[in-house]
């Protein structure tokens, strides 16, 4: 098997983090964050408001063997509409109405 991909940096050597992502979940996690990007992106585009694409990597150690689990997890916050207000009048009982019970009907 090979080595992943390095970087050199001017602290030393770090791992590519796109190898990484792609060796997750056998590369269904950079497939999703891929598809989840696509679709924040038309929504954004459609309601002229921002949204969050968030990719969460939880590691643990398994047990004492020295492994390492690696957990991922996709969020999306696409952007919302904003829902249309309606106008209602309460009654004497409280109640919710549409029509104003203050006034008289003209029919």
């Amino acid at each position: 098997m090979s080595q992943p991909s390095t970087t050199d940096t001017a602290e030393g050597t770090t791992q590519d983090f796109l190898v990484f992502l792609a060796s997750i979940s056998k590369g269904r996690t950079a497939k999703e964050l891929g598809e989840k990007l696509q679709e924040l992106v038309a929504a954004v585009e459609d309601t002229g408001k921002g949204g969050t694409l968030t990719a969460r990597f939880t590691v643990k150690p398994a047990g004492k063997s020295g492994a390492l689990t690696v957990t991922d997890e996709v969020m999306v916050k696409p952007p919302k509409l904003a829902r249309p207000e309606s106008i209602f009048f309460p009654d004497a009982d409280h109640k919710l109405v549409r029509n104003n019970p203050s006034q008289n009907e003209l029919f």
